[in-house]
């Protein structure tokens, strides 16, 4: 690993980004407006315009295209926090997968989740903080985890009323054959339509051959047992009740360590928690139903995916459709539209 550049974050942007070329008698020679200045001299000394990242978080356009969910609440509660430092290291490791999990090995300081931010290219990262409270920032090359072995469904194994091809019941068949499969239920609790999934679902399952389909609410008290298991099958439903448990970090730390060698199939709300950031469900649906017409402290998901899915879509009447071609207009963002049937592996 190797000093990559040490920044100075300021609300008074132009005034120090003068005063440096003043100073060192140069001026920037990597330069993004109004957020960031940057000095090469011998290693890089840069300039952070702090406001720049209030304004746009301010601005709902941008603020779920920009950043992703963990960037922003860090963010927010770094702007809470009175703190001396306002310099941080910045490194750069050619694998971040591999020193991500080395540094978290090591068990010795409080370790961020990644994060990401796209002003200008793809930047991943994670923040670790020295006895004294400074901050080091490590970026790098970063390559998502669990590739192909996420399967993103609109209708999953549950055949109530939905479409499942006999392709998709050798895929699933070939997944859960002899293992261990369970069926997080929580966004279909009892007295709700999608309660019957739970045994439609776990009795396919069994029909192809999985030697054992535990159908288990989730809580903070019995999370870990999901790392027990060989495959995930998160049942649809209330996406509210996903984004809930995802409060607790340790539900994805799990769902982390059975991709390792396992499999997670997603079904409706078990695909779209998926994403990094759920509002744009909620924005799409506000006014469909009354689960969706709620204010959330938070619609942080998974993360373990790059794309916005909308399942069901075969349902989706042309008011519906034009609302989800404006909102991908208006906030610069792409929709996966998937019809029951459709899969994608990720």
């Amino acid at each position: 690993m190797e000093l990559c550049c040490t920044y100075i974050e300021t609300d008074k942007f132009e005034e120090v980004v003068k005063f440096y070329e003043q100073i060192l008698q140069v001026k920037p020679n990597i330069y993004t407006k109004d957020r960031w200045g940057e000095f090469n001299i011998g290693n890089k000394l840069a300039i952070y315009n702090i406001n720049y990242d209030i304004k746009q978080l301010q601005d709902k356009n941008n603020k779920n295209v920009k950043y992703n969910q963990v960037y922003i609440e860090n963010f927010n509660t770094k702007q809470k926090k009175a703190i001396n430092n306002v310099i941080t290291l910045n490194f750069y490791t050619e694998d971040l997968n591999k020193e991500y999990e080395r540094i978290k090995n090591l068990n010795i300081c409080k370790v961020s989740d990644i994060m990401y931010v796209n002003i200008t290219e793809p930047y991943y990262y994670f923040n670790i903080y020295d006895p004294e409270g400074n901050t080091l920032e490590i970026c790098g090359d970063y390559i998502e985890k669990c590739k192909n072995n996420i399967i993103i469904t609109s209708a999953g194994f549950n055949t109530i009323n939905n479409y499942v091809s006999e392709e998709n019941i050798k895929l699933f068949q070939e997944k859960s054959k002899d293992k261990n499969v369970i069926i997080i239920s929580n966004a279909a609790p009892e007295g709700t339509g999608n309660y019957v999934a739970r045994q439609n679902v776990k009795e396919n399952f069994l029909k192809v051959g999985a030697k054992q389909v535990d159908i288990i609410d989730i809580t903070d008290e019995n999370i870990d047992i999901i790392q027990k298991y060989d495959v995930i099958y998160m049942l649809g439903g209330n996406t509210t009740h996903l984004i809930e448990l995802c409060k607790n970090d340790k539900f994805k730390e799990n769902i982390l360590k059975v991709l390792e060698n396992g499999t997670y199939i997603g079904e409706s709300a078990g695909s779209i928690i998926l994403s990094d950031n759920i509002k744009y469900y909620y924005d799409i649906k506000k006014g469909t139903k009354p689960k969706y017409d709620v204010n959330l402290d938070s619609y942080k998901g998974l993360g373990l995916v790059n794309r916005y899915i909308y399942p069901h879509f075969q349902k989706a009447n042309d008011e519906m459709k034009m609302k989800i071609s404006e909102y991908e207009k208006e906030h610069k963002i792409e929709v996966t539209r998937m019809c029951d049937g459709d899969i994608i592996f990720n």
